[in-house]
Protein backbone atom coordinates (compact mmCIF):
# COMPACT_ATOMS: atom_id res chain seq x y z
CA UNK A 1 0.00 0.00 0.00
CA UNK A 2 1.14 3.12 -0.80
CA UNK A 3 0.45 6.69 0.91
CA UNK A 4 -0.06 9.95 -0.78
CA UNK A 5 -0.37 13.68 0.65
CA UNK A 6 -1.89 16.32 -0.63
CA UNK A 7 -1.51 19.88 0.59
CA UNK A 8 -4.98 21.56 0.22
CA UNK A 9 -5.15 24.98 -0.67
CA UNK A 10 -3.03 25.67 -4.06
CA UNK A 11 -3.36 21.62 -4.88
CA UNK A 12 -6.44 20.68 -3.84
CA UNK A 13 -7.97 23.86 -3.88
CA UNK A 14 -8.13 27.19 -5.41
CA UNK A 15 -7.61 29.12 -2.42
CA UNK A 16 -4.49 30.89 -2.11
CA UNK A 17 -6.30 33.88 -2.36
CA UNK A 18 -8.23 33.28 1.10
CA UNK A 19 -4.90 31.38 2.57
CA UNK A 20 -3.25 34.93 2.43
CA UNK A 21 -6.67 36.76 3.80
CA UNK A 22 -6.86 34.73 6.55
CA UNK A 23 -3.09 34.39 7.42
CA UNK A 24 -2.79 38.22 7.41
CA UNK A 25 -5.69 39.14 9.29
CA UNK A 26 -5.52 36.53 11.85
CA UNK A 27 -1.93 38.18 12.71
CA UNK A 28 -3.49 41.29 12.32
CA UNK A 29 -6.66 40.21 14.88
CA UNK A 30 -4.42 38.02 17.49
CA UNK A 31 -1.03 40.78 17.92
CA UNK A 32 -1.78 43.46 15.96
CA UNK A 33 0.66 43.06 13.68
CA UNK A 34 0.12 45.05 10.04
CA UNK A 35 2.28 46.13 7.02
CA UNK A 36 3.26 42.26 6.90
CA UNK A 37 4.65 41.50 3.19
CA UNK A 38 2.26 38.57 1.66
CA UNK A 39 5.34 38.33 -0.58
CA UNK A 40 5.90 34.79 1.11
CA UNK A 41 9.31 33.91 -1.00
CA UNK A 42 10.80 37.10 0.82
CA UNK A 43 10.58 34.92 4.01
CA UNK A 44 13.80 33.25 5.11
CA UNK A 45 11.74 29.66 4.87
CA UNK A 46 8.53 29.82 3.31
CA UNK A 47 6.14 27.28 5.01
CA UNK A 48 3.10 28.80 7.21
CA UNK A 49 4.78 28.31 10.97
CA UNK A 50 8.06 29.48 9.76
CA UNK A 51 6.56 32.85 8.08
CA UNK A 52 5.11 33.28 11.42
CA UNK A 53 7.76 32.81 13.50
CA UNK A 54 9.72 35.09 11.59
CA UNK A 55 7.25 37.98 11.52
CA UNK A 56 6.47 37.30 15.01
CA UNK A 57 10.57 37.57 15.90
CA UNK A 58 10.68 40.45 14.22
CA UNK A 59 7.96 42.58 15.29
CA UNK A 60 8.56 41.48 18.95
CA UNK A 61 12.73 40.73 19.57
CA UNK A 62 11.93 37.17 20.59
CA UNK A 63 9.82 33.99 19.96
CA UNK A 64 6.54 32.91 20.86
CA UNK A 65 5.58 30.77 22.93
CA UNK A 66 3.25 27.82 22.24
CA UNK A 67 0.65 29.04 23.46
CA UNK A 68 0.60 31.84 21.54
CA UNK A 69 1.56 29.41 18.26
CA UNK A 70 -1.63 27.71 18.61
CA UNK A 71 -3.58 31.27 19.54
CA UNK A 72 -2.65 32.75 15.98
CA UNK A 73 -2.98 29.22 14.07
CA UNK A 74 -6.68 28.57 15.71
CA UNK A 75 -7.56 32.18 14.87
CA UNK A 76 -5.71 31.36 11.43
CA UNK A 77 -8.08 28.04 10.53
CA UNK A 78 -11.36 29.96 12.07
CA UNK A 79 -10.96 32.49 9.43
CA UNK A 80 -10.14 29.62 6.73
CA UNK A 81 -13.45 27.78 7.72
CA UNK A 82 -15.40 30.91 7.96
CA UNK A 83 -13.85 32.41 4.56
CA UNK A 84 -14.80 29.33 2.78
CA UNK A 85 -18.28 29.36 4.29
CA UNK A 86 -18.79 33.04 2.65
CA UNK A 87 -17.68 32.18 -0.39
CA UNK A 88 -20.06 29.33 -0.63
CA UNK A 89 -16.75 26.65 -0.72
CA UNK A 90 -13.29 26.48 -2.52
CA UNK A 91 -12.93 26.13 -6.45
CA UNK A 92 -11.26 22.90 -6.88
CA UNK A 93 -8.35 22.65 -8.97
CA UNK A 94 -8.68 21.16 -12.08
CA UNK A 95 -8.66 17.40 -11.95
CA UNK A 96 -8.24 17.35 -8.46
CA UNK A 97 -11.60 15.91 -8.40
CA UNK A 98 -10.86 13.24 -10.66
CA UNK A 99 -7.70 12.12 -9.09
CA UNK A 100 -8.94 11.94 -5.31
CA UNK A 101 -11.96 9.73 -6.62
CA UNK A 102 -9.28 7.34 -8.32
CA UNK A 103 -6.98 7.17 -5.41
CA UNK A 104 -9.98 6.60 -3.02
CA UNK A 105 -11.38 3.65 -4.69
CA UNK A 106 -8.12 1.80 -5.05
CA UNK A 107 -7.60 -0.34 -2.16
CA UNK A 108 -3.90 0.33 -3.27
CA UNK A 109 -3.47 3.79 -1.98
CA UNK A 110 -4.51 6.06 1.12
CA UNK A 111 -5.00 9.31 0.97
CA UNK A 112 -3.48 11.94 4.01
CA UNK A 113 -4.08 16.02 3.84
CA UNK A 114 -1.45 17.77 5.57
CA UNK A 115 -1.74 21.59 6.21
CA UNK A 116 0.72 24.07 6.82
CA UNK A 117 -1.01 25.82 9.86
CA UNK A 118 -1.52 22.60 11.63
CA UNK A 119 2.27 21.37 11.99
CA UNK A 120 3.70 18.46 13.50
CA UNK A 121 0.14 16.51 12.71
CA UNK A 122 -1.82 15.72 9.68
CA UNK A 123 -4.99 16.90 11.23
CA UNK A 124 -6.29 16.93 14.91
CA UNK A 125 -9.72 15.48 15.08
CA UNK A 126 -11.97 18.52 14.63
CA UNK A 127 -9.73 19.94 11.47
CA UNK A 128 -9.86 16.65 10.04
CA UNK A 129 -13.47 16.78 10.40
CA UNK A 130 -13.72 20.07 8.07
CA UNK A 131 -10.75 18.93 5.89
CA UNK A 132 -12.00 15.54 5.02
CA UNK A 133 -15.56 17.36 4.30
CA UNK A 134 -14.10 20.03 1.93
CA UNK A 135 -12.53 16.79 0.30
CA UNK A 136 -15.33 15.34 0.13
CA UNK A 137 -17.26 18.03 -1.71
CA UNK A 138 -14.14 18.02 -4.03
CA UNK A 139 -15.03 14.38 -5.09
CA UNK A 140 -18.75 15.35 -5.50
CA UNK A 141 -18.39 18.47 -7.82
Amino acid sequence: MKLVMFDIDGTLTESNSLDDESYLQALHEVFGFSQISNDWTSYTHVTDVCIFQEVYQSQLGYFPSSIEVETFQKRFLKLLIDGAKARDGVKAVPGASDILKKLLASPDYQVAYVAQQIPHVLFRFRDFLWCRSLVNALLFQ
